[in-house]
């Protein structure tokens, strides 16, 4: 799957819990008596799993996976902080150039006006661990925790932070916990990192910046060890369709 290597994305280490084409992170305290619970479910072990970041098309039932935005006065982004480009331009520079890729390998010709930014982000997951590799599509991340004696839905900055506390090594966990800090004290997460840009290496903030995407894509539910209900956390959407022949690609 080369043609999705300049993909916008971040790596993390988890389990994948496979419905269809739709898969479910799995982070915490998964451990093998814990799989072993999960009658008649598809878990991976433990990998290394890229994680794809795009925005629903009007035009199509599949997001763009996005690998940069050129600005109507030529300026180019192309790290995850340009999906807080977007949100702030969308309405000023409408024909900002979009360019990506769909899950399915086309690479339409599109505008910021051609997306539909009503709907949250969407998030698909490469798969080189089967037979060969696949494109799946992000339902969600899935917390478990040893301590937690129900299930506890999280959402868009909250469940940034504690993704971040979850997936970054222990090195650089201090700077999930300035983030906490920064939200308790009233900020909100984007601009907690805009603080921090200049400070922070560009491989933390762009996985900063992923969890924030991410969470606003999916939503994270941590439950217990002894919870074995997990597939119906989630909305298991699967990439059925067939990219359309008439769409606009480049050459």
């Amino acid at each position: 799957m080369s043609d999705f290597e300049g993909v916008l994305s971040i790596d993390l280490q988890c389990r994948m819990l496979r419905v269809g084409s739709a898969v479910i992170l799995v982070l915490g305290d998964a451990g093998e008596a814990w799989v072993a619970s999960q009658t008649g479910c598809d878990i991976t072990p433990w990998i290394s799993v890229r994680v794809l970041f795009g925005l629903a098309i009007y035009t199509a039932s599949w997001p763009i996976l996005l690998k940069q935005v050129v600005a109507e006065r030529g300026l180019t982004l192309q790290s995850l902080s340009l999906f807080g480009w977007i949100e702030d331009n969308f309405m000023t520079e409408p024909r900002a150039e979009v360019k990506g890729i769909t899950p399915f390998g086309e690479e339409p010709l599109l505008f910021i006006r051609d997306l539909d930014l009503d709907l949250p982000p969407q998030c698909c997951v490469i798969n080189l661990h089967g037979a060969q590799p696949e494109m799946l599509l992000l339902a969600g991340v899935l917390w478990v925790d040893a301590s937690a004696e129900e299930r506890l839905v999280l959402e868009h900055d909250e469940a940034a932070v504690f993704g971040l506390e979850l997936s970054l090594p222990a090195a650089a966990k201090p700077f999930a916990e300035m983030l906490r800090a920064e939200c308790a004290g009233g900020r909100n997460l984007r601009s907690a990192l805009k603080a921090f840009r200049q400070q922070m290496s560009p491989m933390l903030m762009t996985h900063a910046d992923g969890w924030r995407v991410l969470t606003r894509a999916v939503p994270m539910v941590r439950l217990g060890v002894r919870d074995t209900a997990v597939s119906d956390s989630f909305e298991l959407r699967q990439l059925t369709s067939p990219a359309p022949k008439k769409m606009t690609t480049r050459n």
